[in-house]
């Protein structure tokens, strides 16, 4: 457990900190139902007008040796075997991503897995022509059980509404996730508000003193953990 609240200090080292953001990710963290085969798709989101490049390595894993031959990464253009890539922190450059949505994704043959334990595979990306410019996805399956894992069981159950919004901004989140501040960003990484949260499954969010514009709205629980990413705009 220690390598894992490790890999979460990183992930909150390059995520809470954002630098003039060229691009992010959909989701910092995804929780995988356990399977022999486990194909995730996440996404990389260009924010820029124009095709960027991003550079992505393994930066951390705590998976045993058996899962390496038959898992792989994804990128705009091509899959690389993870054996490839790790343990030696192999980076690999992207093709260009184009402005908006972009799929990335993990492919994790787990058939290898031992029976029980909480498993990571954490991905750190840069932009190579801002290097400060950097994100994390980071990737746990519970392997016969789900105790010490806290967050959610999918971070794509968290839901915002409305988007385009106006003058109040509503979330909705699974209630194992223990999410207890939501802080927004503007596109340059500017905290702009952060605002405490007290209920179980949702949050309504006084938007109205925000300028138009793109933002990001960062869900964490009461360690500070970020778990969800949500982009919207103000109108």
């Amino acid at each position: 457990m220690k390598h894992l609240y490790a890999v979460f200090a990183v992930c909150l080292l390059f995520c809470g900190s954002l630098h003039g953001q060229s691009f992010t990710v959909a989701y910092d963290t995804v929780y995988i139902t356990p399977g022999s085969d486990t194909d995730i798709t996440n996404s990389v989101i260009n924010l820029t007008a124009a095709p960027i490049n991003v550079n992505w390595k393994i930066a951390a894993t705590n998976f045993p040796a058996g899962w390496i031959p038959g898992s792989a990464i994804c990128d705009v253009d091509v899959c690389h075997y993870a054996d490839y890539l790790w343990p030696s922190a192999t980076t690999e450059s992207s093709g260009p991503y184009i402005p908006g949505s972009n799929t990335y994704r993990v492919i994790l043959d787990l058939a290898s897995v031992p029976s029980t334990g909480i498993y990571y595979l954490t991905v750190m990306m840069h932009n190579p022509a801002i290097p400060a410019d950097s994100a994390s996805q980071t990737y746990i399956t519970a392997a016969g059980t789900t105790s010490g894992i806290r967050g959610l069981q999918r971070t794509s159950e968290a839901t915002i509404y409305p988007n385009p919004a106006q003058n109040e901004l509503n979330i909705v989140y699974d209630a194992s996730a223990d999410i207890k501040s939501i802080a927004v960003y503007n596109i340059i990484g500017k905290v702009m508000s952060v605002y405490k949260v007290t209920a179980n499954t949702s949050a309504n969010l006084d938007i109205n003193n925000l300028p138009s514009g793109i933002y990001f709205a960062r869900l964490a629980n009461n360690s500070g953990q970020v778990l969800v990413t949500k982009k919207f705009t103000k109108q």
